[in-house]
């Protein structure tokens, strides 16, 4: 069965599940460590420092924390009438910290939806902020389409400014995530074991707000130059 001697718990399954077992969750333990309850508590932000330090301002918010979730048919384009439970992001699908331990199928759908309160000020931008999201997504704000992106291991951002209203907004962002083919997985497969990783579905890094002038600095080059050279 399960050995702590060879290598990562998420990467067996239970030799005792059946096929289609083995196809809609993962390997579940109990096996927990002392910072666990840290991140899972109620009311509890994860990750809640600022994600990017080099280029830090203060208006901001972090989008952390419980989303309600679903999962359906990849056919599927319209979010859920209905939602499943919910799920701590920034963790994946079929983590334990997730509060959700189920694989996604190359045939299925994950949704998230949460509400959000924005305050917007004249003369500045909104951004929403994806640190990473695992592979392909799509997000709507206000029942409006405001970008798509496909990757799981690069940052990205939608501008929402337009989408955006004062009071309560709704965020609802749509996952697929095969892993397999020519996705890059790393050691991600359908079928884990020996060196070889559960796979990891959805949101995974932090998610947030940022509101900027409309004139700002998007990105840093930092030239540096040989004393030496110079001499």
């Amino acid at each position: 069965a399960l050995r702590a001697d060879r290598g990562s718990f998420s990467a067996y399954f239970d030799p005792f599940m059946s096929l289609g077992e083995r196809t809609r969750r993962p390997y579940v333990t109990s096996l927990t460590t002392r910072w666990t309850e840290a991140v899972t508590a109620d009311g509890v932000v994860p990750w809640d420092e600022y994600p990017r330090p080099g280029l830090r301002r203060e208006q901001w918010t972090n989008l952390n924390g419980k989303w309600d979730y679903a999962v359906t048919p990849l056919a599927q384009q319209a979010p859920p009438t209905a939602w499943t439970g919910k799920i701590l992001v920034p963790f994946g699908l079929e983590s334990m910290l997730s509060g959700v331990q189920r694989l996604l199928t190359a045939s299925e759908a994950l949704w998230y939806h949460r509400e959000v309160s924005i305050s917007k000020v004249p003369g500045r931008l909104l951004f929403l902020n994806f640190e990473a999201v695992d592979y392909r997504c799509q997000v709507w704000v206000n029942n409006q389409s405001v970008g798509e992106h496909v990757g799981g291991f690069t940052a990205f951002r939608f501008q929402i400014t337009d989408a955006a209203v004062d009071g309560i907004n709704t965020i609802v962002v749509r996952v697929e995530d095969a892993t397999g083919g020519s996705q890059p997985r790393g050691k991600q497969v359908r079928e884990p074991g020996e060196i070889w990783y559960t796979p990891t579905s959805g949101i995974w890094q932090t998610v947030w707000l940022e509101s900027v002038p409309e004139t700002h600095i998007e990105r840093l080059e930092i030239v540096t130059k040989s004393l030496e050279a110079e001499a």
